[in-house]
């Protein structure tokens, strides 16, 4: 059963409007649970802090278990908002939830992470190694086909009629237009081959550096801003494309989004920037390559070498396929989870 608390909502993620929105929902939860039945486990993400402090007080208090799950590096990822010099008066200012994640994780039964790096932050505060009730979860995705084929064909014709070859060297993103991805490097990067090589760029999406980038790109034929993009068009295009981009900025704490797995299921080598977990994924699996976040040269080397076989980039696509299926499908995971979850069920009432 799925309850749906209301909050006063925020429009920006930065902004104070979200921490009363937090704090709000966080009142809410716990007058909620604490006025209906028990359960036998609570399962509460990172972010939001507030809301995962109250979870542990509530399980503390109805001797329950609380699982935290480390989803970003929160409070960290505020302090990297700041510009360099200003980060150690960040992290003072934000010492406060500083201390709110080291009693949340501290007073946890488990900490669970969507990547090593990210249950390993979790177990930084918590100061200890890992235990029986951690583990980790990636987000996976589903490799299933859940649209007619009809519907992507019909996609396919419009994405031909919007100037998209199948006989091109395409390469495909999807996601929110922001500051996480560095798109600027892969504008320059398509730049620095449209002489070269028969390539198109296709970057899907909206965000608020849309229109910079749409400026930066004005004149390169071989870049294209479709806008945001429905289910069919999505698995449209990636049939039609020959890698997928994931180009997040230097900056971000990701190790494993869901962004290179959307892209293991449309078949799809990767081209990633992010370093540690996902590019050690991307070489022990060749399903993938990884450049530095900051350099279009060596994302325009690594789009050459992945042009010059068509081979290469099918076979890679194939073991990226099979990668999801075997290890990160939803299916996979979803089961691994409600196995972990009856383990700690079982093994707190043991121990209470």
């Amino acid at each position: 059963m799925l309850r749906i608390l209301k909050g006063p909502g925020y429009k920006r993620s930065v902004s104070f409007a979200r921490v009363i929105h937090q704090r709000h929902f966080a009142r809410r939860f716990y007058s909620f649970a604490y006025n209906n039945e028990t359960p036998d486990v609570i399962v509460t993400p990172v972010p939001t802090l507030e809301v995962a402090k109250k979870a542990v007080l509530f399980g503390k208090r109805k001797q329950i278990p609380v699982i935290v799950d480390i989803r970003d590096e929160w409070p960290d990822e505020f302090v990297d908002l700041a510009p360099q010099a200003l980060r150690p008066i960040a992290r003072l200012l934000l010492f406060p939830y500083f201390r709110m994640m080291t009693y949340i994780c501290k007073n946890a039964t488990g900490i669970i992470g969507v990547s090593k790096s990210f249950q390993m932050y979790g177990l930084s505060f918590a100061e200890r190694k890992a235990g029986k009730y951690d583990g980790v979860f990636p987000i996976g995705y589903s490799g299933e086909r859940s649209v007619d084929r009809s519907k992507i064909e019909e996609a396919k014709s419009w994405w031909v009629s919007q100037g998209i070859s199948p006989h091109a060297f395409v390469c495909c993103f999807f996601g929110t237009v922001g500051n996480f991805f560095n798109l600027e490097v892969v504008i320059n990067a398509a730049k620095k081959l449209s002489n070269k090589l028969k390539i198109q760029v296709v970057i899907c999406g909206n965000g608020s550096r849309l229109d910079y980038y749409k400026k930066m790109a004005a004149d390169e034929k071989s870049i294209f801003f479709p806008g945001w993009v429905d289910e069919p068009r999505i698995m449209a295009l990636m049939e039609l494309s020959n890698v997928g981009l994931a180009p997040y900025a230097a900056k971000t704490r990701m190790s494993l989004p869901n962004k290179p797995f959307e892209y293991f299921a449309g078949g799809l080598p990767v081209v990633s920037s992010i370093q540690g977990e996902l590019k050690q994924l991307l070489e022990k699996h060749q399903c993938g390559r990884t450049y530095n976040p900051e350099s279009a040269d060596e994302l325009a080397s690594i789009l050459t070498e992945l042009n010059s076989s068509a081979t290469l980039c099918r076979e890679m696509g194939n073991r990226a396929r099979n990668l999801l299926n075997q290890e990160f499908s939803i299916a996979r995971i979803t089961d691994s989870f409600n196995s972990y979850l009856l383990e700690v069920v079982e093994g707190f009432k043991n121990q209470h």
